[in-house]
């Protein structure tokens, strides 16, 4: 009974001096309007206007475009230029290094 009571302790203060990172909530990315585009012309879409967090910590993005592979978005910019007139899907993932949300949203290249 005493070693229970000892690796409950030990756990306790494990968890205790993390900073209980397992409590710590994901970051909140709000719904993004679908926008409109030119071709060949860079579109920037600032996105740190469309995350909630309020844990203190940094977040980062990542970008997909039409289901293609993740992209890292430097700072809180998604930039692309897109070459053909078409309507692409672009999910947008915050992180804050722990837990994760997502968004989509659609472009009109004209």
């Amino acid at each position: 009974m005493l070693r229970v009571i000892k690796t409950v302790l030990v756990i306790w203060i494990l968890v205790s001096l993390s900073g209980c990172l397992l409590f710590i909530p994901a970051p909140e990315i709000a719904d993004i309007l679908d926008q409109t585009a030119d071709a060949g012309v860079l579109f920037s879409l600032e996105l740190e206007q469309y995350v909630l967090d309020d844990t203190g910590r940094n977040v980062s993005f990542a970008s997909a475009i039409n289901e293609g592979g993740w992209e890292p978005v430097e700072g809180t910019t998604f930039e692309h230029t897109f070459t053909d007139a078409d309507t692409y899907t672009v999910k947008i993932t915050v992180s804050n290094g722990l837990r994760s949300d997502e968004t989509s949203f659609t472009v009109t290249v004209e």
